[in-house]
């Protein structure tokens, strides 16, 4: 019976952690912006929905409102990391591709050092007559 209520709980709380972290992402997206805002802004969902989540379990027992901030925390935990896997896999799907693109290759020759003698044929005897 607890594990049925835990999943329909996290059914539950998959809406409230998606709008919450795309409302996020949109005030807060640029276009030079990576996986660490993406971390950042579901970070800013869940601490809300866990905020708000201990407030409302804690409503109906106001003596036992330590273990409901406890029950929170918990509950919104793995809707909240489903979302976040999500986006940084959509993210790396989308850009990576083209980050991996645009970065430059590198030239493996040596660059010439200012010791270097001159190249053979700069020493020949066509150019001393």
């Amino acid at each position: 019976m607890f594990a049925l209520v835990g999943v329909a709980f996290f059914f539950a709380a998959l809406v409230p952690t998606y709008v919450l972290s795309r409302v996020l992402l949109v005030f807060f997206w640029r276009s030079d912006s990576g996986p660490s805002l993406i971390a950042g802004c579901h970070v800013g969902a869940y601490l809300f929905c866990a905020l708000i989540g201990a407030v409302g379990f804690a409503a109906g027992d106001a003596a036992a409102g330590a273990p409901k901030v406890m029950l929170a925390v918990l509950s919104f935990a793995l809707p909240q990391f489903a979302w976040l896997v999500m986006d940084l896999y959509r993210f790396e799907q989308r850009y990576g591709a083209r980050r991996r693109a645009e970065t430059p290759v590198r030239d493996v020759r040596p660059a010439p050092s200012p010791l270097m003698l001159p190249p053979p044929d700069h020493f020949s005897r066509s150019g001393m007559r």
